[in-house]
């Protein structure tokens, strides 16, 4: 008799769990609705590290529906770094990013890819004009660029504009504050500012054609900026958090 009881008993507790943990997860999942409902449909998603926010990128741009518009590469003043990103980590990020750029434009022939770079000419060697040579030969993408005039920088917003309904800041300038906001509403108001800077730089790459006296022009400024240094003032900046060249990367 008194087993009986007991598993009756033991019956309605499971029962009773069960429904409240129904009731929970019902719960939790209204509440999700009432925040993102408060912050009229925005989603907001931090990240740790630039790292993290640039595999982000890149998954996105893969995933991406019809656009992707870029303002990563343009900035032309920052603050000094006291840290230096992992070189072996930035250039597999790079690669990474540049496939998935790559696979975008390759999807649909309406797919368009717009990026806006700046471009320091006096310096004899940029990031930023290797990314301009690979990509430039992507269907579907587009390129400008804007002058670097040292009497004339000013802090610029860098950020990846998704399907004009997400934007992902990205700089290590940013700090703790990396994020990603999808809202078309606040997409839209980046959408708009990026046209406007759009519209105002030097096309580079544009409906499928490239400016070849822009490019030439490009090209032109790198090499007589390196023709203008002595030798010592070509070595590459060395990055005080990387091993001795004769030491192995773990």
């Amino acid at each position: 008799m008194s087993i009986s009881i007991h598993f009756i008993l033991s019956g309605f507790i499971q029962d009773d769990i069960q429904k409240k943990q129904s009731k929970l997860e019902t719960d939790l999942e209204g509440f999700s609705d009432k925040i993102i409902d408060s912050l009229n449909g925005m989603e907001i998603t931090f990240f740790d590290n630039i790292n993290d926010v640039d595999s982000y990128i890149a998954k996105q741009i893969r995933n991406a529906n019809t656009s992707v518009y870029a303002l990563n590469s343009w900035q032309d003043f920052t603050k000094a770094r006291n840290k230096f990103r992992n070189d072996t980590k930035y250039k597999k990020l790079a690669i990474e990013l540049n496939e998935s750029i790559q696979f975008f434009c390759s999807q649909k022939k309406s797919n368009e890819y717009k990026e806006i770079f700046t471009f320091d000419f006096s310096k004899p060697h940029s990031k930023r004009y290797d990314k301009m040579l690979i990509r430039i030969s992507y269907d579907g993408y587009s390129c400008s660029y804007y002058d670097k005039q040292s009497r004339k920088k000013f802090p610029k917003v860098q950020c990846v504009i998704i399907d004009e309904e997400e934007i992902i800041f990205v700089s290590s300038a940013y700090d703790k504050y990396l994020c990603s906001v999808k809202n078309k509403n606040i997409a839209q108001i980046f959408c708009d500012y990026f046209h406007q800077a759009w519209e105002l730089s030097t096309k580079i790459k544009e409906d499928g054609k490239v400016n070849e006296d822009v490019l030439e022009k490009i090209k032109s400024k790198y090499q007589n900026c390196k023709d203008d240094l002595k030798p010592e003032q070509t070595q590459p900046i060395k990055n005080p958090n990387l091993p001795p060249a004769n030491t192995q990367m773990k």
